[in-house]
């Protein structure tokens, strides 16, 4: 049976819609392959609202001497790294802040948002906690709404964390000198001993750290099909139109 004319001419928007798509999703596999860690927006958070993501390193530390805020945030940035960087909605995401006390320090004020309605979550979307107060649901209450027992990877981690922290976010007086005796949290609890445990002996042992992600924005973002189909749309509406113009 002959083709006609017209079914003829369909047939290159075909192909190259066909290879737009193929293209595209190349494109996103490749992108899931070497970001590593793409962040999404929690469900619970309505697009314009901020939100911030909470973890625990994949790795542990014995502290020893750790007496800076920067070998802290240097310690869980390195292990973001490690685990092949993070990014959302196609930007790095940098500048984590590990959830420690440092001298008079406490932790709320290091990682910010004190007093602010910034609600906290695991990258599988769990809640953590509503917001940065001592409120009811508020991060440093002492109390979360889930333990904290993922890392930024989704692995899952059952140990101790350095805090040197109260529940209330302040600090807990200890230093981190070598065989100095300070506070530990527990990944295995949601209660007050999520941040304030037992103490732990610096230098002298290993534990995780909590890490906490800058403030992000909840916006409304296609899923990768969509976008894929709508590219192919696109070149298959140039196309055509392309031939219209070349027949007239």
């Amino acid at each position: 049976m002959k083709s006609s004319p017209r079914s003829s001419a369909r047939l290159p928007c075909v192909v190259m819609c066909v290879g737009v798509v193929l293209v595209a999703f190349a494109a996103l596999g490749h992108t899931a392959v070497h970001a590593e860690i793409v962040l999404t927006a929690p469900s619970g958070v309505a697009p314009g609202a901020t939100f911030r993501f909470i973890a625990v390193t994949s790795v542990t530390t014995d502290a020893g001497g750790w007496n800076s805020f920067s070998n802290w945030d240097n310690f869980v940035n390195g292990n973001v790294s490690t685990l092949g960087g993070a990014t959302y909605q196609g930007q790095a995401v940098t500048g984590w802040s590990a959830l420690v006390s440092v001298g008079s320090t406490g932790a709320r004020d290091h990682i910010g948002d004190y007093g602010s309605s910034t609600p906290f979550y695991m990258v599988d979307g769990t809640l953590v906690a509503s917001s940065a107060t001592t409120s009811s649901g508020g991060l440093w209450t002492g109390t979360l709404a889930n333990k904290i027992n993922r890392t930024l990877a989704g692995g899952s981690i059952n140990g101790g964390t350095w805090t040197n922290t109260r529940g209330n976010g302040t600090s807990a007086g200890g230093s981190w000198d070598y065989y100095n005796n300070t506070v530990i949290g527990q990944t295995t609890t949601a209660a007050s001993g999520w941040v304030y445990a037992s103490i732990n002996t610096v230098g002298a042992n290993n534990n995780y750290v909590y890490l906490v992600s800058p403030s992000l924005t909840a916006t409304a973002v296609p899923e990768p099909s969509t976008s894929a189909m709508a590219l192919a749309g696109l070149a298959c509406g140039g196309w055509q139109l392309w031939q219209r113009r070349k027949r007239a």
